[in-house]
């Protein structure tokens, strides 16, 4: 368990947004002795906080206890602790599921909600667009189907985009998706599989021709090749290739990032670099800069945590954790004054607004300020 996660679940505890399933998470860390200190610390801080030190919980919680406990300012642990038990025994009974706190759908009482003057929300929309062959940029937002050269590309229902069809011209489709937008779904005329990250774009022929297939990327993408064995499908940004017959691999390859990085999932990739090259194997991560280094062991986890709908960072230099916030939520990120050198975990959906994401920051040290579209982070 990470403690970011902790952190997380916390806040939406103490703000009635908690989840059931939360709510079972959260007690798991309440009954482990190692997180006793994390605890105390979030306890501490919450009390302060407050105009009156009197328990804001929900009532029905709050009375509950009541009978067992006395005195109005009970810690969250005592409370978990307690409601643990009593489910076990409602469980040992038969009596269904037993869910430890009260109704969090009732706001807490006597909280100080500090203001927040402005947020930003997660991409709901995709702000993506197609270059198609007669250069014509299209909004894949209002696309539904149309056809190039015999190649028909159809958006499903569920926002899938899906070339087919087959034309001998050689002819380039572009989709570039933009910071701030939902991640792009799509699959080639081939049966190529792909999804591309907010930041990035992706060129790529309506059908393969010749004896290879071959696409170029800005920025990440996942790629579930489709096996064909007399055309490689290769993979290139820069001076840099990614050469397979058929395997699921994740490309990095944003520009401010300090490499490039290629993590293989299933199957066998070449990556070549120059005169340099290396073969990965299943769980490696070829790391690119002016020369090519293999990670055994990489964390797939925290790889794919952007395709899987998730921020999830393990031990991270809060730089890089700060560009992919500014990617997905569109947002600026400045820093001012000496920034403790530290690494952070994070662990939570990319589904909330920026603002509960760096709540869980804040926990481990940095401060943060959201102005529009601009984060800035003090120490």
């Amino acid at each position: 368990m990470e403690q970011s996660r902790l952190y997380y679940l916390f806040d939406r505890y103490t703000t009635g947004t908690i989840t059931s399933q939360e709510e079972l998470e959260l007690a798991a860390y309440a009954v482990d002795p190692a997180y006793d200190d994390a605890i105390a610390a979030l306890e501490a801080r919450y009390w302060e906080s407050l105009k009156d030190p009197a328990d804001p919980l929900p009532g029905s919680a709050d009375q509950s206890l009541r009978t067992i406990l006395p005195g109005r300012v009970i810690s969250l642990r005592r409370r978990i602790k307690v409601a643990v038990a009593a489910a076990s025994i409602v469980l040992l009974f038969g009596l269904g599921y037993y869910f430890f706190f009260s109704n969090t759908n009732r706001p807490p009482k006597e909280l100080v909600q500090a203001p927040v003057a402005k947020d930003v929300e997660a991409p709901r929309v995709t702000k993506a667009t197609i270059t198609l062959t007669n250069g014509q940029r299209i909004s894949v937002d209002s696309l539904t189907q149309l056809t190039q050269k015999n190649v028909a590309l159809i958006k499903t229902a569920d926002g899938q985009l899906v070339y087919s069809g087959h034309t001998s011209e050689v002819a380039y489709n572009t989709v570039n998706n933009p910071r701030g937008s939902k991640v792009i779904d799509m699959t080639l005329a081939d049966g190529t599989h792909f999804w591309l990250n907010a930041g990035s774009s992706i060129t790529y022929p309506l059908s393969f021709t010749g004896t290879e297939r071959k696409v170029s990327i800005t920025g990440e993408a996942y790629f579930e090749v489709a096996h064909d064995a007399s055309k490689p499908f290769i993979v290139s940004k820069g001076g840099t290739a990614i050469q397979v017959l058929g395997t699921h691999f994740n490309v990095n390859a944003y520009d401010d990032e300090a490499s490039i990085n290629v993590t293989l999932l299933e199957g066998s990739v070449k990556v070549i670099q120059g005169n340099n090259n290396r073969i990965l194997k299943p769980g490696q991560q070829a790391q690119i800069t002016n020369t090519i280094t293999v990670v055994n062991d990489a964390d797939l986890e925290q790889v794919m945590a952007w395709k899987n709908g998730q921020f999830k960072f393990s031990r991270t230099d809060l730089k890089i954790v700060m560009r992919e916030i500014g990617r997905w939520y569109d947002v600026d990120v400045n820093y001012e004054g000496n920034i403790p050198v530290q690494l952070y975990n994070v662990d939570v959906p990319r589904k909330v607004n920026v603002s509960e994401v760096l709540k869980g920051l804040e926990y481990t040290g940095a401060h943060f300020t959201i102005e529009g579209k601009k984060i800035t982070v003090r120490p």
